[in-house]
């Protein structure tokens, strides 16, 4: 296993098992190569403030509508979907405001039935806030993992009468695929095929694949042709 695809593994084994919207912002940030410090100074918020959203320690904010606000401009700086965090992050302030603390089921049974109610409608919103938080794990995948891109094998040495190469590979077929920065076609199917004229010399090639949510997938060619025979 190569050693990018075991750190694949693990940034989505990471997401997936994070259990609350804080964790969630808080591995975006790090996967971002933020500090909370650099955060805090472009959203104009205190550090601590950033380490209690990061918690899901909502108390510890000014009151409700600044706990949205916050969230809101913090999803917005790590470029996630806000109409996608605001429902988990609703889910789970219902959580914290309506699951009280209980010593024994078979006591509120007894002598608190509303309160027991409170706690299946807790459960019920924890279920859900489960629910969307797979599928945040998903979307935080598909933002931060880069596409596929696989390239056909050239040689790296070549006559001067073979200085004029085909490059081919593939990739996802919603990615964009550019070399040395000029972007080239890529075919529903995600294949890509671009014929090129080397020079004499050393020949350097950078191809990039990279979607608009995603990090770009770069890999580099170094060919070097002869010069041309007298």
């Amino acid at each position: 296993m190569t050693a990018r695809k075991k750190m694949d593994q693990f940034n989505q084994r990471a997401i997936t098992d994070a259990a609350t919207l804080g964790q969630k912002l808080k591995q975006v940030r790090e996967q971002s190569h933020y500090s909370v410090v650099q955060v805090s100074e472009q959203l104009r918020i205190k550090p601590e403030y950033i380490e209690a959203i990061e918690q899901s320690r909502y108390t510890a904010l000014p009151s409700g509508v600044f706990v949205k606000n916050y969230v809101q401009r913090y999803v917005k700086l790590l470029g996630l979907n806000w109409l996608t965090i605001q429902p988990l992050l609703e889910a789970e302030l219902k959580v914290y405001q309506h699951t009280p603390d209980i010593p024994t089921q078979k006591r509120y049974l007894a002598k608190q039935p509303l309160q027991l109610m409170r706690v299946v409608i807790g459960l019920v919103i924890l279920f859900a806030v489960i629910a969307l938080a797979a599928y945040f794990g998903l979307e935080i995948t598909n933002i931060v993992e880069p596409p596929r891109l696989e390239v056909v094998e050239l040689p790296n040495q070549l006559a001067y009468a073979d200085r004029i190469i085909t490059l081919a590979g593939q990739t996802d077929p919603e990615a964009v695929v550019s070399i040395n920065d000029q972007v080239i076609p890529v075919l529903p199917t995600g294949q890509f095929s671009q014929q090129m004229s080397l020079q004499s010399g050393s020949n350097l090639l950078k191809i990039e694949a990279k979607t608009k949510r995603s990090q770009p997938h770069i890999q580099y060619l170094q060919i070097y042709v002869e010069d041309q025979p007298n």
